[in-house]
Formats: C-alpha cells, sequence, structure tokens
C-alpha cells in the first residue's frame, strides 16, 4: 500500500487535513509562472494497483500535514490569495517578497511615498504593499531589478534630455591608448605613451583624434563603450589642426557613428556637452556653454587654429580627442586643449569647430593627407614690412606656375643697377581687409584647392584686383 502527495510550482498549498480515503482533495496554489492567476490541483490517495486505499492512517496524515504547513509558511502570501479568493492585485502585492529592497524603494520614491523611516524589510515590505498602485506592483513584478531604474517622471526636462543624450552618444566615444617600445638589451619592451579620447565617424571604422594624443607613439588601440579594444591603424594627420585620423579594421560596421552637426551656427550661451575619458575614467559627460567663438589658439604645431570654440564644460587631460556635442547630441567641436596654469581643468577649454574637422577628416580619408591651399606666394615677415613702414603683405617672391605668377602677382627685385624695388603689396582679400601674414593664410586655408579669390594689392600708387586660382600647397 502506497500514497502520493503531488507538487506543481514552486507554491503548493493545502488547508485541511486529509481524509476520507479514495476521494479527491482539491488543493489551491499559485503558479510561479504567473503570480496573478490561482489554479486548483486535484490530489488523491491510490494503492499502486489504483484500488481504493485503506483509510489513511494519521502517521500518514500528519505528514501530509506538516508539508502543507511548510509550503504555507515559505509562501504565506501566496497561499492566502490562493484559499482566501483574493483580488489578482492582492495576489501580486503578496509575491513582493522576491523584489529586492532597492527596487522598492525606487518604487515608493517614484510615488512620491517616503520609506525612510523603514527600519527593516518587513516594514517596506507592508509600506509597499499598503501604498504602491496595482499597475506600480506589476512592474516590479515584471522586471523587479530594473524596474524604475531611472525615474523619468522625477527628473526634471533638460535632466531628461542630457540622459538620453548621453545614452544615445557615448557608444561613438573611444578611449584611446598609445604605447612605443622601449630597447632593453636584446629584447624591446612595450610601454604605455599615453592615452586620451576618439570619436567613431563612419561605419567603415575611421575614428578620429587629437593628432598631440599619438605623439611619438609607435601604436595605438581604441576600447570601445562595450569593453572591446581593438587595434587602429593611423591613416593620417593635420598637425596644423592637432587632428589625426585612424582606422579600426576590425570593428568596421560595428560601430555607432557620430551625428555631424553646423559649428558656424553656434552661439554664445549655447548649452554644450562634452563626453571623454579624463584620468582614465571612461565615458565621462560635463556640461557647460559656449563661452567664445572665433578663438584663435596656438596648436602644438605653433601654427595659429582660427574660429576655436570656447567652453566651459570641463576638459580635462584624458578628454584631447573627445566630441563636444550641443542639445541634439550633434558634434560641434573636437575638444582639444585647455587653458590652465597649473594643467589642471581652470573653466577655458577650446574645440576646434565641426565644420574644420569634416573638412580635414574627408581630405585625410580621401588622400592620407590634407591638400592644403596656397596662393604661391612668398611674404615678408610682419617685422620686415614694419620696419618699412609699410602697410599690409609684402609679396617677396612668386612660385613659377602658381596661381599668383598667372595672376600677375609682382614680387621683389632688383633693377640693373641693384635698386631693389619692393613687389606688391597685398591688403585685402574677397574684400576684407588684412594686415598680418596670419590674417592672410587664415583667409587662405578657408578655401578649397581650385577655388579663386580676389586679391586686392597696392602697387605703386594704383590699387589693383587680381583674380587668384589656389593651387595645392607643397609640404
Amino acid at each position: 500500500m502506497g500514497w502520493s502527495f503531488g507538487r506543481v510550482g514552486p507554491h503548493l498549498v493545502t488547508s485541511q487535513p486529509l481524509h476520507n480515503p479514495g476521494q479527491d482533495r482539491t488543493v489551491g496554489f499559485v503558479s510561479g509562472s504567473n503570480p496573478d492567476v490561482p489554479f486548483e490541483l486535484s490530489l488523491s490517495f491510490r494503492d499502486r494497483l489504483g484500488r481504493e486505499p485503506e483509510p489513511i492512517r494519521p502517521a500518514m496524515a500528519t505528514t501530509a500535514m506538516r508539508m502543507a504547513q511548510r509550503a504555507r509558511f515559505r509562501f504565506a502570501n501566496a497561499t492566502n490569495a490562493a484559499l482566501r479568493g483574493f483580488s489578482s492585485e492582492e495576489t501580486a502585492a503578496g509575491n513582493l517578497l522576491r523584489v529586492p529592497s532597492s527596487s522598492l524603494r525606487r518604487a515608493l520614491a517614484a510615488h512620491g511615498l517616503d520609506a525612510r523611516d523603514c527600519v527593516d524589510r518587513k516594514e517596506l515590505l507592508a509600506r509597499a504593499k499598503a501604498s504602491l498602485p496595482s499597475e506600480a506592483v506589476q512592474q516590479l513584478l515584471h522586471d523587479p531589478r530594473n524596474a524604475y531604474l531611472v525615474r523619468q517622471e522625477a527628473l526634471l526636462p533638460e535632466e531628461t534630455r542630457a540622459v538620453s543624450l548621453f545614452a544615445r552618444c557615448a557608444p561613438s566615444v573611444v578611449h584611446i591608448h598609445t604605447s612605443a617600445s622601449m630597447p632593453f638589451a636584446m629584447d624591446a619592451t612595450q610601454v604605455p605613451r599615453g592615452s586620451g579620447s576618439g570619436i567613431t565617424w563612419d561605419r567603415e571604422g575611421h575614428v578620429i583624434t587629437n593628432w598631440h594624443v599619438l605623439k611619438g607613439a609607435e601604436r595605438a588601440k581604441a576600447a570601445f563603450a562595450d569593453g572591446r579594444s581593438l587595434p587602429a591603424r593611423l591613416v593620417g594627420v593635420d598637425v596644423h589642426h592637432d587632428l589625426a585620423v585612424l582606422h579600426v579594421e576590425q570593428a568596421k560596421e560595428l560601430v555607432q557613428p557620430i551625428a555631424l552637426g553646423c559649428s558656424s551656427a553656434l552661439q554664445v550661451g549655447q548649452k554644450v556637452f562634452a563626453i571623454g575619458n579624463p584620468f582614465g575614467l571612461d565615458q565621462t559627460l560635463t556640461s557647460g556653454v559656449v563661452s567664445g567663438l572665433g578663438r584663435d589658439i596656438r596648436s602644438v604645431t605653433g601654427r595659429t587654429i582660427r574660429g576655436v570654440v570656447q567652453t566651459d564644460a570641463a576638459i580635462n587631460p584624458g578628454n584631447s580627442g573627445g566630441p563636444l556635442l550641443d542639445s541634439n547630441g550633434e558634434l560641434v567641436g573636437v575638444n582639444t586643449l585647455i587653458y590652465s596654469p597649473s594643467g589642471a581643468w581652470a573653466g577655458v577649454g577650446f574645440a576646434i569647430p565641426s565644420d574644420t574637422v569634416a573638412r580635414v577628416v574627408a581630405q585625410i580619408i580621401r588622400h592620407g593627407h590634407v591638400a592644403r591651399a596656397a596662393l604661391g606666394v612668398v611674404a615678408a615677415s610682419d617685422a620686415q614690412t614694419r620696419a618699412l613702414r609699410l602697410r599690409g603683405i609684402l609679396a617677396l617672391a612668386v612660385a613659377p606656375g602658381s596661381g599668383a605668377e598667372r595672376a600677375g602677382v609682382r614680387d621683389t627685385r632688383r633693377d640693373s643697377t641693384g635698386r631693389i624695388i619692393l613687389g606688391d603689396m597685398i591688403v585685402a582679400v574677397d574684400g576684407e581687409e588684412v594686415h598680418t601674414v596670419e590674417d592672410l593664410v587664415a583667409k587662405v586655408e578657408g578655401h578649397d584647392v581650385g577655388e579663386f579669390i580676389t586679391l586686392t594689392v597696392v602697387r605703386g600708387r594704383e590699387t589693383i584686383d587680381l583674380s587668384v586660382e589656389l593651387m595645392e600647397k607643397k609640404e
């Protein structure tokens, strides 16, 4: 003679002694897969041959009752809901036992309920059951660890936009690690050189960063937001604008390119965000405003970078090469350097405008270098011009075959008696006055190779306008 006691799911319950041999006993339970829907299970006691058994001995009934009591003790809330006919909301509330305390506190806070006075989990559960609406309980039961992880309804609109911007743009920012080989006896040891930030440019695997991040390095790796760290190959650089392009072959078509904005549309006071890896801290977001436009700064080569964006968004060592974004998450600049006597953040940072970045990067990817426009004129230094008390830029020499020579620009020469005859004085480009060599270079480099500019020169007592085709500068 034998008997069996069934279990379906984790919540087996019963409330009455098992008796009456051969009679089916209905037992309520709550399914673990759907805690809101109570089910019923029919159990019967029979012998191995399916015949009606003898009356259940007291010992057997006692054993069955103990099993039911243990189940009822472990799953008290679910048991009571099934046996007493509680509503689905009450049934769900009973299963809050499996929800972490941190999630309960977040849910209470999201509904404006204070749980700071709850000293233990028992009080916290009681507060949640008594105060949370049924839809909140359902949300917690569906995804207990992630529900209310970000309480959008509790954030200010500006905070919501910042959270969304970071989630959308952070995967487009990489951490650049560089290294070089240091000879040691018969071996070569690879040592770190430095680190910075980079921006995924397109789905072909191109990454842009600052040239000074890679300066002196022999190898570079790009660490992506998903944890991958892949080797990167140098495509080309523009040292005058402190820009470099890397190619990560293994990340081709797997990267998320940054959205490109228009830096020429920026306004002072506009909100901007910087994402980078300051001091090696990955995926750091800072915010600020556009503090100034059209700034001129000296690049690492000593050349002037014009039209730079100034911002008070915190930019620290390691942010170099990272993006400066507008409120739409579009790239408006590449963070390049800070102005600080100590080397730490002092409230003044600079970014290369995205319009310049787009022009330079496109040429590097296509040609491996930047095709820089040139007049074909060798100009006297500003000090020499001032010493001669002249106005404008003095043309010392004109390159043979250049656009300036074809346009008729005259250089400085000696006549048959050895007397110096000054060349043309360049005083304006496209109607805008130029006073220094840097002014002239900036005007010319703002155009592409093959474009024509109008050069205004003073020759003796005449002022002449010349149309000059810009040629590619030979570095």
